[in-house]
């Protein structure tokens, strides 16, 4: 079984033209490995029509030679209206079938779709990489949430989670048997070959690449770039529609690039002279093990951050704050301490080619079992 080629379809709850993470990146190994991989993603109908700057698609074509991207587009708003559910349902059974020896589902809602059936003759595992629940505001909206978590949990063969506090939280929920911790990692085999445009910018300079929220503390980087006019503060990513912060406009060393191809990822952060999460520690963001932390070690590079729990595993190599004076004077010690070369030959362990091994190794044994 080790030795056989694995038809493996990864249903994604993220766009494939979305900023690269940990969706993308897990397929796109898996594949490398020698396996049959579909990466499967739903678009709503409405994006059409939506083309704002700050959702702008970002271009993954250099991840996609071995991998198969499936995109179905779908009526918008199936969770309200039975109807339009109905015919999702019917749509996606008529463009698509399960042809399979493993589903690997990424979010609760995608039962909506695609219900694992009891004589069903592929393995099911449940990905959970962010608390889903925090995203739901609406309390009948959060109890068939939990319903439907519930039902996957009790359908999937295994569950894998990225972090620690995630894997907690399931199993004080739902008590299932077998869950498995696959933590994130760096995509150095690409990022230290990647062919990119050099980038010019400001110095000394605070860096933030990422999805910009409404977890982002904006308050403490305004403060501090209020306050120290020779620092560029650069804020790189896509904004979804939670983030409404504008700058003020006496403000200009705070700058948004937008989004920018991932190929481009390794010239910014060599830039950087500061690599920054600066969270709210909140439901969403204390599930979280950052992606970004395993690059920005990975290049070497000084880091500040909020704190929660999943990231003492790095607190050697990461500078902590609790408040505005914290951060300011943890701005000023990096920026004046010359890091040793320490950490790169750690975190290359880390990679996500390692990562999709530990994933492979699962679905194997989960096939042997099924037999």
């Amino acid at each position: 079984m080790a030795g056989k080629i694995k038809r493996i379809l990864y249903f994604s709850f993220v766009n494939w033209n979305w900023i690269m993470q940990r969706p993308h990146l897990i397929p796109y190994y898996l594949a490398k490995e020698g396996n049959d991989v579909t990466f499967l993603f739903l678009e709503s109908l409405t994006s059409l029509l939506n083309k704002k700057e700050n959702i702008k698609p970002v271009n993954n074509d250099y991840y996609s030679r071995i991998i198969k991207i499936k995109k179905i587009r779908m009526l918008p708003f199936a969770r309200k209206y039975w109807i339009i559910k109905f015919l999702n349902g019917i749509w996606f059974s008529l463009l698509f079938s399960i042809k399979y020896d493993v589903v690997i589902f990424t979010h609760p809602n995608q039962l909506m779709y695609l219900r694992p059936s009891k004589g069903r003759k592929y393995s099911v595992i449940y990905e959970c990489m962010d608390n889903y629940s925090a995203w739901i505001k609406n309390e009948n909206e959060l109890i068939k949430f939990y319903n439907q978590e519930k039902k996957l949990v009790n359908s999937a063969d295994s569950i894998v989670v990225s972090s620690n506090e995630l894997k907690l939280k399931l199993k004080e929920l739902y008590n299932p048997n077998a869950i498995e911790i696959i933590s994130n990692a760096c995509d150095h085999e690409n990022l230290a070959v990647m062919k990119s445009g050099e980038v010019q910018l400001k110095h000394p300079n605070l860096m933030y690449i990422g999805t910009m929220s409404d977890w982002l503390d904006t308050l403490n980087l305004e403060k501090f770039a209020r306050e120290n006019q020779d620092y560029t503060v650069y804020l790189i990513g896509p904004r979804d529609i939670n983030f409404n912060y504008t700058k003020s406009s006496n403000l200009n060393n705070i700058n948004f690039t937008g989004a920018v191809e991932f190929k481009d990822v390794p010239s910014y952060i060599k830039e950087g002279d500061i690599m920054l999460l600066p969270f709210i520690v909140n439901e969403i963001t204390r599930f979280v093990d950052p992606v970004k932390v395993y690059e920005y070690l990975f290049f070497n590079k000084n880091i500040i951050s909020s704190y929660w729990r999943e990231l003492d595993k790095f607190s050697p190599n990461i500078e902590f704050y609790n408040s505005y004076e914290s951060f300011r004077n943890g701005v000023y010690k990096l920026i004046n301490s010359n890091r040793q070369d320490s950490n790169k030959n750690k975190i290359r362990v880390a990679g996500w080619g390692d990562r999709a091994n530990q994933y492979s190794n699962l679905i194997n044994n989960l096939l042997i079992l099924n037999k």
